[in-house]
């Protein structure tokens, strides 16, 4: 009989709870899949330099395919100097992350594990649009930013790196339509990516 009142009690709580945990994820889920759904594509340029040595992201490993590695953020057609952002709220950690590659504001562990780490001598910084960012791997990339990711030590020669950065975002963004056409690229969806026509 006690265990009959305890049941009549905290079943419809439990019943309760349960629907409105429910409709907080159902509510989540469509919110994030109307971002994946192609209201944002943006575009940062970005490069990374190693102990002086720009880092070649153009390698087949690091590009989205048919297969492709991230709908939310990536890189493809051979390019490895643009980032292709398709979510609001990308960070550098995750645009890492999702090709392998372990970013924080301590060290970066490459996909075949090698690892530059903070020391004495050697740093890693983070720059946006020419000045230092302290965020590091929790920066939110915008569109058309240029990004320099680097790790060397204090008498580096930041100016050097950052000109080096290229300006490809602009034109794929098509926000500056008098340097040309933005190529023909992927478009990502909850379903997958497509190649279309930009313009």
């Amino acid at each position: 009989m006690y265990i009959m009142k305890i049941l009549y009690i905290f079943l419809p709580i439990l019943i309760i709870i349960s629907i409105f945990v429910g409709l907080f994820f159902f509510i989540y889920e469509n919110e994030t899949d109307n971002q994946i759904l192609g209201e944002v594509h943006e575009h940062a340029d970005f490069k990374l330099y190693i102990l002086n040595e720009e880092y070649n992201f153009s390698q087949e490993k690091y590009m989205s395919d048919e297969k492709i590695k991230n709908n939310f953020i990536h890189l493809h057609d051979m390019d490895g100097d643009l980032i292709h952002s398709h979510i609001k709220g990308n960070t550098l950690e995750f645009f890492f992350f999702s090709i392998g590659i372990k970013f924080n504001s301590t060290c970066l562990i490459l996909d075949n594990k090698s690892s530059y780490c903070n020391d004495k001598n050697n740093k890693l910084k983070v720059f946006v649009n020419d000045n230092e960012d302290k965020l590091m791997e929790k920066y939110i990339l915008n569109d058309l930013d240029k990004i320099l990711i680097t790790y060397n030590d204090k008498n580096n020669n930041i100016n050097e790196e950052l000109k080096y950065i290229t300006d490809k975002a602009c034109i794929q963004s098509g926000k500056c339509p008098e340097r040309g056409e933005p190529n023909i690229e992927s478009s990502c969806t909850s379903d997958g990516c497509k190649v279309i026509e930009n313009g």
